[in-house]
């Protein structure tokens, strides 16, 4: 690869979205956090500053919706603020809109990183427990030891599709598939496992989720056929 550290990473970034399989089946599972990490750091980051970008320019076009509604809905709420405080309606919708515009404006770009973070280290989390489960150690060449840096860094690279974001319309669409498809594609060539291991271990949080909510449709129709069965 380039020596050149920008050349580099966008060389990286191309390598995951056009041949995950060969990427991930060359990933050592080791070797320090810090690169992985810084990685996925940036790689997110410049989606969703470039996203936010895009938003500023259809958000004149597309956006005068939500803005008329919120423009609103704080008026309304400054009046009621009036009517308990004579003369503060203009202070009160004048705060509210700067906290409007810092929510919905360059806060997110900013606050990504931190989000991002505590998001990698809680899918490290749950994708190291699926594995744990799913993985065994040494068998059809799968590592000796499943750890939570292997974990982490199948996390990380799997995060490259959301640079996507950065094009307008249909990038944040297009980013959410391909996170789904090449996090799957990492944990099946990491761990040397099958499509149907890979996808549990990949999502197990979600998979998680789906059982249980299946497991509470079942009960709460079961219940529900009792009780129709106890009135006739």
């Amino acid at each position: 690869m380039n020596s050149n550290p920008v050349s580099r990473y966008f060389e990286q970034v191309w390598w995951i979205l056009t041949r995950p399989t060969s990427f991930f089946r060359q990933l050592p599972l080791s070797g320090g956090v810090v690169g992985p990490v810084s990685f996925a750091l940036i790689t997110h980051w410049l989606g969703s500053a470039f996203g936010f970008l895009w938003n500023l320019i259809l958000g004149k076009f597309l956006g005068f919706q939500l803005s008329a509604l919120f423009s609103d809905a704080v008026d309304f709420a400054g009046h009621l603020a009036e009517v308990d405080h004579p003369g503060r309606h203009a202070q009160f919708v004048e705060t509210a809109e700067r906290v409007r515009d810092w929510f919905l404006g360059a806060s997110s770009v900013l606050l990504d990183p931190a989000f991002t973070f505590a998001k990698i280290l809680i899918a490290s989390f749950f994708v190291f427990l699926g594995a744990r489960i799913f993985v065994t150690p040494g068998k059809n060449n799968a590592p000796g030891e499943i750890s939570f840096e292997s974990a982490l860094r199948i996390v990380c690279y799997g995060l490259t599709p959301s640079i996507l974001v950065a094009f307008p319309l249909i990038g944040g669409f297009v980013s959410s598939i391909l996170v789904f498809y090449i996090t799957l594609i990492a944990a099946k060539e990491a761990y040397r496992i099958s499509s149907a291991r890979a996808m549990w271990v990949a999502f197990f949080p979600q998979l998680l989720i789906l059982v249980g909510l299946l497991i509470l449709l079942l009960v709460v129709g079961l219940f529900f056929i009792k009780m129709m069965t106890s009135f006739f």
